[in-house]
């Protein structure tokens, strides 16, 4: 995909669904890709940041939700609010904003940020269905907090919501800059 910007400047990288800006409060620069805009600032700055958008899921039958409670959990970047401002409610959007240290997904007015300072780990967990529900999940560790932060989950056993997860789990490892461990739990007795 080539873009081309306004102004004569250049974009640092875009692929598919993926977008990379460099962006400040000044000599703004948009740049469209698919139904995003995206702001970036003049390539003379001295102190770019960096944000990486990339739209997870279209589609509106996700088996996951974002657990009830649990939105905003650091809060959103502004920088990432105003990138992602066209985005159909229903897509599932993640980002790394480097500016903020912080990584999130966002989807139907919810969202969860954390700040990657705080980060030990990201990991996919499941535990399948006995005589209880089970659950499949995409968490994170906090340093110093014995408490996971869910991501995004489903309450009982679903292997197609599994399959998906683990089929992402490259691209969400990329985004996101750390590997992602598979927690399985066993069956739920």
């Amino acid at each position: 995909m080539t873009l081309r910007p306004l102004h004569g400047h250049r974009p640092i990288g875009v692929r598919r669904k993926t977008i990379v800006a460099i962006g400040l409060a000044q000599n703004i620069v948009i740049w469209h890709v698919g139904f995003f805009r995206i702001l970036a600032q003049h390539p003379f700055m001295l102190a770019p940041l960096m944000i990486q958008l990339e739209v997870l899921e279209e589609s509106v039958s996700w088996p996951f939700t974002i657990p009830p409670g649990r939105s905003n959990h650091d809060g959103v970047p502004s920088n990432v609010t105003k990138l992602s401002v066209n985005a159909k409610p229903w897509h599932l959007i993640g980002w790394k904003d480097s500016s903020s240290n912080s990584i999130g997904i966002a989807r139907n007015h919810q969202a969860i940020s954390i700040n990657t300072e705080n980060l030990d780990g990201l990991s996919i967990c499941f535990m399948r269905k006995a005589k209880g529900a089970g659950f499949v999940s995409f968490e994170a560790t906090i340093l110093g907090n014995r408490n996971k932060v869910v991501f995004f989950e489903v309450d009982h056993f679903n292997e197609d919501a599994l399959l998906w997860l683990q089929s992402k789990a490259n691209k969400l490892e990329t985004l996101f800059g750390v590997q992602i461990a598979v927690n399985d739990y066993g069956f739920d007795y």
